[in-house]
């Protein structure tokens, strides 16, 4: 069965305030992969560390900078980040606007599906489980921006199952 959230009824909460300040989130699915609603007020920010998870950020508004490693980039609507589990990441709100972001926290493929279970060739998936690095990325397929992918049936082109 499926389920529904309508997240103008959920509560922002404070995420992770071991390694955030001003970072808020109303989780949206947390069976396996967790999906959470971000908020992150100006001058808000999720600090260096490294989760043993991978995560996908995609963010939907505001200006604000994110790091991978070394790494820095303009955080914007549109932009898509992959983070690999272990990698050091962070984010912060660079503007005077709320910057908004959905981020996917995503188990090991090993730990929740078999990499079988998605069709490469089709781009379709048969467990959400089942993910690949962005298409178009800039540097280490880490970033793409989604304002700019051709959508191609059920899967998105450049988005294989692994």
């Amino acid at each position: 069965m499926g389920q529904v959230v309508d997240a103008a009824e959920l509560e922002w909460q404070p995420v992770r305030l071991d390694v955030a300040r001003g970072v808020y989130g109303k989780t949206l699915l947390a069976d396996g992969v967790k999906v959470v609603l971000t908020r992150v007020v100006p001058d808000g920010r999720f600090s260096a560390h490294r989760d043993d998870y991978a995560h996908l950020f995609y963010f939907l508004g505001g200006q604000g900078l994110v790091w991978i490693g070394e790494q820095q980039f303009q955080a914007r609507a549109g932009l898509a980040v992959h983070v690999a589990a272990g990698v050091a990441h962070a984010y912060e709100n660079t503007g005077t606007e709320d910057l908004t972001l959905i981020s996917i926290n995503v188990p090991e493929a090993s730990q929740c599906c078999n990499a079988e279970q998605g069709d490469q060739q089709s781009n379709t998936y048969s467990n959400a489980c089942c993910y690949g690095p962005p298409a178009k990325a800039k540097s280490q397929d880490q970033f793409a921006d989604f304002a700019t992918l051709e959508w191609t049936g059920p899967g998105v082109q450049g988005l294989p199952c692994v």
